[in-house]
């Protein structure tokens, strides 16, 4: 009797065609979860961020039914789904920001972390100042510009923003309002005067806060000083 050699590519070959032979194939859902962290493009974790995934869940019938579930980042910008099957399909539609749709095989990963970041804040660029020194006997003034930055908005509207005046401290002593003067493309510019009779002698620090019209805002340490002498 000849020995016959199955190799492995033989006995898989093998499997397949018996498979193949069978009248039904039996393919084992898979349940998974997915949770992650929402923040913007600053970096700074969203909160109250409305989330879904959508797929085709298993009934006891061995039939699949479409459902979805939501859900809502915490005030640290984290979420959770659980109880996921099989493809999901991941989306975050907010209002202000760019929409998200992702396609998710949980086969690949059947926990998956997934952080997200959505486009719509505004980005401070940075500030310009023609001088950091206020003289305090005379009436003094300095001329702020901010440039902004923001690829996405889903209202059109003027761009507001302020300076927050800090102490060494970090105790705030003044808020100038800054308003918007010019546009071009997706950058902004808005201007705020500081006047010397606003704090007392001193060196101070900038902090710089602007809102967009959808009324989403970034808050900045500029790291830029100013003295009052």
């Amino acid at each position: 009797m000849k020995n016959i050699n199955r190799s492995p590519l033989v006995l898989s070959l093998l499997m397949l065609l018996a498979c193949m032979a069978c009248d039904d194939v039996v393919f084992v859902p898979i349940q998974g979860s997915i949770q992650g962290l929402v923040k913007d493009n600053n970096g700074q974790p969203l909160a109250g961020i409305q989330l879904s995934a959508t797929f085709e869940a298993p009934s006891q019938g061995g039939e699949s039914f479409p459902e979805t579930q939501t859900a809502t980042t915490d005030a640290n910008g984290f979420y959770r789904f659980s109880e996921l099957w099989d493809e999901v399909t991941f989306s975050v539609e907010q209002a202000g920001f760019r929409p998200i749709t992702q396609w998710i095989d949980l086969g690949d990963d059947k926990n998956l972390e997934l952080n997200i970041v959505l486009e719509g804040s505004p980005e401070i660029l940075g500030l310009n100042l023609v001088k950091t020194t206020l003289t305090a006997a005379t009436p003094d003034t300095l001329e702020v510009g901010i440039q902004v930055l923001d690829s996405f908005n889903s209202n059109s509207g003027e761009y507001t923003g302020s300076i927050i005046i800090q102490d060494a401290d970090g105790a705030t002593q003044a808020i100038v309002p800054a308003n918007m003067i010019g546009a071009s493309q997706q950058q902004f510019l808005l201007n705020a005067q500081l006047t010397s009779d606003l704090v007392p002698m001193g060196t101070y620090t900038l902090i710089v806060e602007v809102s967009d019209p959808d009324q989403n805002s970034y808050q900045l340490d500029s790291g830029q000083q100013i003295s009052v002498q």
